[in-house]
């Protein structure tokens, strides 16, 4: 583990012209797999870069609402099942049997990851 001082050529096409992530990145720790991928140490956790861009933009950006269900989940510890039940259970009353969408839809269309599907788009805010 040392503390970065090149950053790959894949990570700064990830950062942009963001100049505050990069200095943000510089400053954690970060190894390299051997498949090249960089990895940063942010609270406590390895993550690859664009998880640590997500995280931080739904930590800025996200307000949680009285009527919101957040899932979390493991990988491989059946997030897809976890998704469909939720569904299912949230919109009992909006679709009879043969017109609910869980029958022509994958769940994780139904039920996006936030940190993918909504806060990779968002910029971080500057301070």
């Amino acid at each position: 583990m040392d503390k970065p001082n090149q950053i790959s050529e894949a990570t700064q096409e990830r950062m942009g012209d963001d100049d505050a992530w990069k200095e943000l990145l510089k400053t954690l720790p970060k190894v390299r797999l051997p498949n090249g991928r960089d990895m940063f140490l942010y609270k406590g956790y390895w993550y690859p870069c664009m998880f640590i861009h997500d995280i931080l933009s739904f930590q800025q950006h996200f307000k949680a609402q009285n009527f919101e269900i957040i899932l979390a989940s493991l990988p491989k510890a059946g997030t897809t099942w976890l998704k469909a039940l939720t569904f299912a259970i949230a919109n009992r009353n909006n679709y009879s049997f043969s017109e609910n969408p869980l029958l022509t839809t994958n769940p994780h269309d139904l039920v996006p990851f936030l940190d993918n599907a909504v806060y990779e788009t968002k910029p971080i805010i500057q301070a």
